[in-house]
């Protein structure tokens, strides 16, 4: 409510910025559609009718599915890559200066960001998250 108060305010980047870490992370339809459905808390919500095709691209072989793909099933964006006997990857980096180059590389998420270099085998895709909570744990958030 803090956030809706202050939104089109000129406090609006601020109280973003304070409020919006603090919030607890879960899911919309527990932290608002199930409280509203039983008339609980003030939310109010409200519906539009519009043609979308629901992706719920919560985790890395999910984003895939919006993604590129090549002739070896290979799901890119990025700019600068070079697969060579590379099949059923996932590949993402948004920097056209930094090349990304496989050789022999199968069913593997690989993701360059400007401070994080992600490799991972597609099966271990849910552990990310493992990844992060040790990330946290050793350089506090240095690495988002």
């Amino acid at each position: 409510m803090q956030i809706a108060d202050a939104w089109n305010t000129p406090q609006q980047q601020q109280v973003l910025r304070e409020i919006y870490p603090k919030l607890p992370r879960i899911s919309i339809d527990y932290a608002v559609m199930e409280p509203a459905s039983h008339g609980k808390g003030k939310a109010q919500v409200m519906t539009v009718e519009m043609p979308v095709e629901w992706l719920d691209v919560g985790s890395w072989p999910a984003l895939a599915d919006t993604l590129q793909i090549d002739e070896h099933d290979n799901a890119m964006d990025c700019q600068t890559c070079i697969l060579i006997d590379a099949d059923n990857n996932i590949i993402i980096s948004h920097n056209p200066e930094h090349l990304i180059a496989t050789v022999g590389l199968s069913d593997m998420i690989v993701v360059h960001t400007p401070d994080v270099t992600l490799v991972c085998p597609k099966r271990d895709a849910q552990r990310v998250k493992e990844l992060v909570t040790r990330a946290r744990e050793q350089f506090g958030n240095r690495f988002q």
